[in-house]
């Protein structure tokens, strides 16, 4: 579906269609993967094709007896359409409901990615139980003490340092938001954000050229780094990328480097002498 959706839309949009049809016989699991790989493609779903995911989750939840229910699967459901800006308050009311008993046993992990479901829910302005039920700045702090665990920085991330120190830039490096969104280098008063974007950030999927008959790479962004960027520019921040495949063809040319990242800042400063 993600390559189809990327290289061959209207493949994609008949699959999609085709798929309507079948979401009455999908399990939970099943929902969630097939959520986590419309993520590469959000743009292109068609309108009809979330509600209907939606519905279908609902539908499973409630055959569903409480002895087979994996919370984990419910909240990678969750995760998957809060990425992507699919915001069903009904169906994260009837989560919550299946989840709630057992929240205090949930790992970690899991109760930090229902901070980004309430992220999302805020984010496009919906009411539901699940928003008065929880504590907000627990999750929120859980969230931000595993993202900071495990948070990876891309190869080049060094490189872009050295290349704002040398165009005079002043940024913080690293920096979370008061909503727990991390960001690799910051400037909080101008409200620029540079995210540097390694190879965990995006989907790297191959086709044949058409033209030529050769492989060659699409990138798209993988669905919770654009929900970071989403939510970003939500708050007011000016929000830049720095793809590690664009830097990789710099091949270490300084010159190039600086261009690059003042191209993306110069809206904002002026360039030092």
């Amino acid at each position: 579906l993600a390559l189809a959706g990327v290289c061959a839309p209207a493949v994609f949009t008949l699959v999609a269609e085709r798929a309507l049809g079948l979401l009455a016989h999908a399990d939970l699991a099943d929902l969630a993967a097939l959520c986590d790989a419309l993520s590469v493609v959000r743009a292109r779903v068609p309108d009809r094709f979330y509600p209907a995911v939606c519905r279908a989750a609902r539908d499973a939840l409630d055959r569903l007896p409480d002895e087979d229910l994996a919370p984990k699967t419910l909240v990678q459901l969750l995760h998957a359409l809060s990425v992507s800006l699919v915001v069903d308050a009904d169906l994260v009311d009837a989560a919550w409901r299946r989840l709630a008993p057992a929240f205090d046993a949930l790992p970690d992990n899991l109760k930090a990615d229902l901070h980004l479901v309430l992220l999302a829910l805020r984010l496009e302005c919906r009411r539901c139980d699940f928003l008065d039920a929880v504590d907000p700045d627990a999750l929120l702090d859980l969230h931000v003490r595993l993202e900071t665990a495990r948070a990876k920085d891309p190869a080049h991330r060094d490189a872009v340092r050295a290349a704002l120190d040398r165009l005079g830039f002043s940024f913080l490096a690293p920096h979370t938001t008061e909503d727990g969104v991390r960001i690799d280098f910051a400037d909080p008063h101008r409200r620029v954000a540079l995210l540097v974007a390694g190879t965990f950030s995006y989907h790297k999927l191959k086709h044949a050229d058409p033209a030529t008959g050769k492989s060659r790479y699409r990138f798209r962004v993988k669905g919770e780094p654009y929900f970071r960027s989403t939510l970003l520019a939500h708050l007011g921040w000016r929000v830049h990328r720095v793809p590690y495949f664009k830097w990789a063809s710099f091949r270490d040319d300084r010159a190039q480097q600086d261009a690059f990242l003042f191209a993306k800042l110069a809206d904002y400063y002026h360039r030092p002498h």
